[in-house]
C-alpha cells in the first residue's frame, strides 16, 4: 500500500492510494518548527492507527519546512522507524502545491497556508531564488503574515477588531495573547488562528485592506522574482481559497493569469498517482 502525506505546520493529512475510505488526520509536521520528540510522537500515533502497519510498502510525505536535506533526513528517519517496509520518499510542500496545481504544466506555485513559499516550476522541477523566511521574518500573506498584522494593529489599539475576535471566541485580553504567543511551542500557529477572524469578514473594508496589503507584500517578495520565467501562478491553502476573489484581483492588476487554487493539494495527488 501506498501512503501519501499532505504536512503543513497546523496539520498533516494521511492518505492511502487506491482506498478512499481511508483518511487520518495528525497535527503538522514542519521539522523547521516543531521538535524531534513532538515529531516522534505524532508519526508514531499515525503509525498505530494502521492495521496493519507492515502493508504499508511505499510512503510519500510531502511537508513544510521540508526543502532542506537535514530536515527531509529527520521526517524520513522518523517515518522508517515506524514504517519498516516502507520506502520513504520525501517532499516540499512546494512540489505537492506545483503538482496539484500545474500537473506537468510550468508556472509559478505558491503556498498561502498556515505559511507561505512560491517557487518557479518547469513542469518536473522546482527552482527557489527566493528563500522562505519562516513566521518570524516571512509569511507574509498567509495565517501568520494575516495575524500577525491583525494582532499587531489591534494590540496598539484598534478596538475595531474586538468584535470580529470575539465573534470566533478567541482570547481577546491583550495581556493574556502576548503571553500565550510567547508561552506557546508552536507560535506560529497560535497567530495564524487569528487569521481567521480576517478571512471570515473580508466584506469589511478595514480587513479587506489588510489582506490586500499582506497579499500583495507576498507577490513583491515571492511572486515577482519568477515573473521573467511565467505569468501563470497558481495556490494552493486554505487561505489562498478564502481569498481567491482578491487574489484574481491583484494577478489582473499585475498582468498575471491566476491559473488556479486548490485548498488542499492531496487531492489532486492522489488522482494523480491512481491514474
Amino acid at each position: 500500500m501506498h501512503l501519501v502525506a499532505d504536512s503543513g505546520s497546523t496539520k498533516t493529512e494521511w492518505r492511502i492510494v487506491h482506498n478512499n475510505d481511508y483518511h487520518l488526520l495528525s497535527n503538522g509536521l514542519n521539522p523547521m518548527v516543531a521538535p524531534i520528540p513532538f515529531l516522534e510522537m505524532e508519526i508514531k500515533n499515525v503509525a498505530a492507527h494502521q492495521n496493519n502497519v507492515g502493508k504499508i510498502t511505499r510512503i510519500s510525505f510531502y511537508g513544510a519546512g521540508c526543502a532542506k536535506n537535514e530536515s527531509k533526513e529527520t521526517i524520513k528517519g522518523l517515518l522508517e522507524r515506524f514504517f519498516p517496509k516502507a520506502n520513504v520518499e520525501v517532499y516540499s510542500d512546494l512540489i505537492a502545491a506545483a503538482k496539484a496545481v500545474f500537473n506537468t504544466t510550468e508556472g509559478i506555485s505558491c503556498i498561502l497556508g498556515t505559511g507561505s513559499n512560491a517557487a518557479y516550476y518547469d513542469g518536473k522541477n522546482l527552482v527557489q531564488d527566493k528563500p522562505a523566511l519562516g513566521y518570524i521574518l516571512g509569511d507574509d500573506g498567509a495565517g501568520v503574515g494575516i495575524g500577525r498584522a491583525l494582532l499587531k494593529d489591534y494590540l496598539y489599539g484598534n478596538t475595531a477588531w474586538l468584535p470580529f475576535i470575539k465573534s470566533l471566541s478567541l482570547e481577546s485580553d491583550p495581556k493574556e495573547i502576548i503571553r500565550a504567543i510567547y508561552a506557546n511551542d508552536k507560535p506560529n500557529t497560535l497567530i495564524a488562528q487569528y487569521a481567521e477572524v480576517a478571512l471570515k469578514n473580508l466584506s469589511n473594508p478595514m480587513i479587506q485592506k489588510l489582506v490586500r496589503n499582506q497579499f500583495n507584500q507576498f507577490f513583491d517578495d515571492m511572486v515577482e522574482p519568477y515573473r521573467g520565467k511565467s505569468r501563470k501562478v497558481g495556490f494552493v491553502g486554505s487561505v489562498a481559497h478564502y481569498g481567491s476573489e482578491i487574489l484574481n484581483e491583484i494577478c489582473k492588476d499585475r498582468n498575471m493569469e491566476l491559473y488556479g487554487i486548490v485548498k488542499q493539494p492531496i487531492e489532486n495527488i492522489i488522482k494523480q498517482l491512481e491514474s
